[in-house]
């Protein structure tokens, strides 16, 4: 049966592609849909392709960072720059298992990679998030991303990858990002450069 569609006079709605080979998943311009009714546990290869084809710099924001991620950095090309940015203590336990596992790995990387987390012990609301939704940046392109990388493939619901295009929206959200990379409560987790693992 057709899927049946909501056609808004002048708005162009794109076609949704059926799900790719390479990435199992549904396509229109600019978006890459992972269906729960489609492909309930296939992991977001899309994202991985993205982040492999970054010829300088990756940047993660997403407050869910933990070492499932660690496998998806596996593709990224010599000399490029991963910025890593989550909301976690490097108490917690998600974080200790990302930095155990990124020291076991770390051998294998030509890239260089820094991880940073924002210490909302410090500014006095532990029981708040500082930062919610998720954003991918790779050179000049930037993403939205529905759910962390761990819900994408383990959680039976659907989750988006949305590419902005937009010039100045993608200006505002890089410079909230390095905003809250350098901000007074932002404390370095772990970085890999030269072949030297830092925790």
């Amino acid at each position: 049966m057709a899927e049946s569609k909501i056609i808004t006079p002048g708005v162009v709605t794109p076609q949704i592609e059926e799900p790719l080979r390479d990435f199992r998943c549904l396509r229109a311009p600019g978006i890459w849909y992972y269906d729960r009714w489609e492909e309930t546990q296939d992991p977001p290869e899309a994202y991985k392709y993205l982040i492999s084809n970054a010829q300088r710099e990756i940047w993660i924001w997403d407050p869910y960072i933990n070492q499932q991620d660690i496998d998806f950095l596996s593709n990224i090309s010599e000399d490029v720059l991963v910025k890593g940015l989550t909301c976690f203590g490097s108490g917690t336990p998600k974080l200790q298992k990302l930095v155990s596992e990124a020291s076991l790995i770390s051998q294998k990387w030509k890239f260089y990679i820094k991880v940073r987390y924002y210490d909302k012990r410090m500014d006095g609301r532990d029981n708040s998030e500082p930062f919610h939704d998720r954003y991918l940046f790779v050179d000049e392109r930037v993403f939205m991303v529905g759910a962390s990388l761990e819900h994408h493939h383990r959680r039976l619901s659907t989750n988006a990858i949305v590419e902005i295009t937009d010039e100045e929206t993608r200006t505002l959200l890089k410079n909230r990002f390095n905003k809250c990379w350098k901000h007074e409560y932002t404390k370095e987790l772990f970085s890999f450069e030269g072949g030297v693992f830092l925790p």
